[in-house]
């Protein structure tokens, strides 16, 4: 209790002492100012008294032609709240100029994230005997559904301004679909469940609309990723009420590939340099997923399955934090 009240007491007495420098500041007494607020400087004012005092010795410099010691200061109010900036109509124009002068976006952020995703199985070539006397196209792509599932990863932007960012992830995702046939060979039900794992790399180009100070933020992105498959399973193989064995297709699957992604999300600034965001993203598959050696062979042929050429997109969501690092830095 004591320490508290001591460092609630030494606040008060520091308030009252940059009160007592802007007075000497109003007066023309610049050189007064440096000498009272340097005691209170490291550990005396508050944040938002710490932000005047910084204010104020910046322009004391600036009036007494100190541009290095000036810009000191600047440098220490970005890193002590990186949104900072001048007040039209109130901060003084010297101010607002070297002010401007200073790289004050993020050099680099790191975050993580996590959510869910759907799957849209898309045929490519249809090649399964027991449906190409039975059933037309349309009929047997509704046999196939796509199925939600789960991606979390970890991310980090590097800004080429304060609008434009480079973003890299590392997202593990999982992928699946079902296929479910009521008149395989003509009399029997057939069902299959693909699940999908796999390692994502996307580089991306992320633009962001509002300002670095706002607090709610949207952006866009577009880009490439970078596919890796880690494991792919049938894990329910059905024939009538028979449960077939569950085999792993790796095999069987093409194991790496580029495709597109895009999307956008918005970010929301909880405190300075510190943010939660919602983003939307669309992978788009163009790539045959099956290897052409394993149509008719395989785990999947040993039970009955004709593989089809086909790809799976993707569609995800996701719920994230961000941390941004800074190191304001004068540049004009």
């Amino acid at each position: 209790m004591f320490i508290l009240g001591y460092h609630a007491q030494a606040q008060q007495n520091c308030a009252d002492i940059l009160k007592n420098a802007e007075k000497n500041f109003d007066n023309g007494k610049i050189f007064d100012v440096f000498s009272l607020l340097q005691p209170c400087i490291e550990n005396g004012f508050s944040k938002a008294d710490k932000i005047r005092a910084y204010k104020l010795l910046i322009l004391s410099y600036l009036y007494s032609d100190n541009q290095a010691n000036a810009d000191k200061y600047i440098r220490e109010i970005l890193l002590l709240d990186p949104d900072q900036r001048p007040l039209d109509n109130i901060d003084p124009m010297e101010y607002k100029r070297e002010f401007d002068k200073f790289r004050k976006h993020p050099v680099f952020t790191i975050g993580g994230f996590g959510g869910t995703n759907y799957s849209v199985y898309q045929p490519l070539f249809i090649r399964s005997a027991e449906n190409t006397n039975t059933n037309t196209v349309k009929d047997f792509v509704k046999m196939y559904n796509g199925k939600f599932r789960y991606q979390f990863g970890i991310l980090s932007e590097w800004y080429l301004n304060s609008k434009m960012q480079l973003e890299l992830d590392a997202i593990f995702k999982g992928y699946s679909y079902s296929y479910k046939n009521q008149n395989f060979l003509g009399v029997l039900s057939q069902e299959l469940i693909e699940n999908q794992s796999w390692l994502e790399l996307p580089l991306q180009f992320k633009y962001t609309f509002k300002k670095q100070e706002s607090k709610w933020r949207p952006y866009m992105n577009i880009g490439v990723r970078f596919n890796l498959l880690i494991n792919a399973v049938a894990s329910t193989a059905t024939l009538e009420t028979i449960k077939l064995p569950a085999p792993k297709l790796n095999k069987i699957r093409k194991n790496v590939y580029l495709s597109p992604v895009f999307g956008g999300g918005i970010k929301y600034k909880i405190s300075a340099g510190q943010f939660i965001f919602v983003d939307f993203r669309s992978n788009l598959a163009f790539n045959n997923l099956v290897k052409k050696s394993t149509y008719n062979e395989g785990p999947l042929a040993d039970i009955g399955y004709i593989d089809n050429d086909f790809t799976l997109s993707n569609f995800a969501f996701s719920i994230g934090f961000i941390k941004a690092f800074y190191n304001p830095k004068k540049i004009n």
